[in-house]
């Protein structure tokens, strides 16, 4: 079994217990500081470390939860381009786009995708970050870069050994963001490079986040080789403030959506259902989802004029004119 490079990439609680379960168990002296490679060694040399991966998950689990061991295929899926699970032209010239993981080389597919969108004159776009992730910083950065106008420093990158590396910064886009506006959707399980671009996009001119607030103390990943081909994928650093180098907090939505309420039952008797909104149709897709079967119209405008009373009341009219 290897056991090198291993010391390095321990978190420090896993530290802190490797040096007491060793003292119990193998009568290190005093004056020697244990490390886990230590433990790690005595425990294969007395017949007490069991192969396969399954003796390896629990160490995993205290170093990274979301760490784990890849085959060569489950590698390279890992490492092909991506970031787009789904991409969608909806009606009223709304587009949407599914998060997948951000890892590295993600960020220009995603990047590319609106950009293409932006370029055909689509009225609006809506990013759903939920339940996404990826260990590449790299990745949001580049996603985040379309709309900033500044390469202004936001975070720094923190090693396993607690080095600082220099300040990370966007790559701003040679011109300012001319397309549609942006409708960033996260929750609790937007975590990491998904949870990077989300604070990277909160308060940028025509981006507005929506949902619920995303996971704490994002980390970047890496895959690291290991024998006979396999790649461990695992958390090699977390991003921190500029100054005080504190882990970064969760990042808040501008407009908080309860989504159990969003899934509640409609009245059964009701078949058209109306709604007329100040934006891009966010709503009504989010209504549609939760209403199949059932017709729903959308009353819009999304030019960032507000639609009169009395023109809002004789659209919501013509639409009830039209399906009696």
């Amino acid at each position: 079994m290897q056991t090198t490079g291993i010391r390095t990439r321990c978190s420090a609680a896993l530290r802190r217990w490797a040096p007491a379960l060793a003292l119990a168990a193998f009568g290190f002296p005093p004056a020697r500081a244990a490390t886990v490679a230590d433990v790690l060694r005595l425990l294969e040399t007395q017949g007490l470390l069991s192969e396969g991966r399954a003796a390896v998950k629990p160490l995993l689990q205290a170093i990274d939860p979301e760490a784990r061991l890849l085959d060569a295929r489950e590698a390279a899926a890992l490492s092909a381009p991506g970031g787009v699970r789904a991409a969608e032209e909806w009606p009223e010239g709304l587009c949407y786009l599914k998060l997948a993981e951000l890892h590295d080389g993600a960020g220009l597919s995603v990047a590319t995708q609106l950009t293409a969108w932006a370029e055909a004159g689509r009225n609006g776009i809506i990013l759903d970050a939920r339940g996404a992730g990826g260990g590449s910083a790299a990745a949001a950065e580049r996603v985040a870069g379309l709309f900033a106008s500044s390469n202004a420093a936001l975070w720094r990158l923190q090693s396993a050994r607690g080095e600082l590396g220099p300040p990370r910064a966007l790559a701003a886009a040679e011109r300012p963001w001319q397309g549609p506006p942006l409708m960033v959707l996260i929750d609790r399980r937007t975590r990491d490079a998904a949870a990077l671009l989300a604070r990277a996009l909160k308060g940028r001119p025509g981006v507005m986040l929506l949902g619920a607030p995303t996971r704490a103390a994002p980390r970047a990943r890496e895959l690291l080789p290991l024998p006979d081909g396999e790649r461990l994928y695992v958390a090699t650093g977390r991003l921190v403030g500029l100054e005080d180098a504190a882990p970064l907090g969760p990042t808040a939505p501008d407009l908080a959506v309860d989504p159990q309420a969003a899934d509640k039952p409609a009245a059964p008797a009701v078949e058209h259902v109306i709604v007329p909104e100040l934006n891009i149709g966010l709503y009504v897709n989010e209504i549609r989802r939760v209403l199949p079967g059932r017709e729903v119209h959308g009353v819009t405008r999304y030019d960032g004029k507000p639609i009169a009373p009395r023109e809002l009341v004789a659209r919501v009219e013509q639409r009830l004119a039209s399906h009696r």
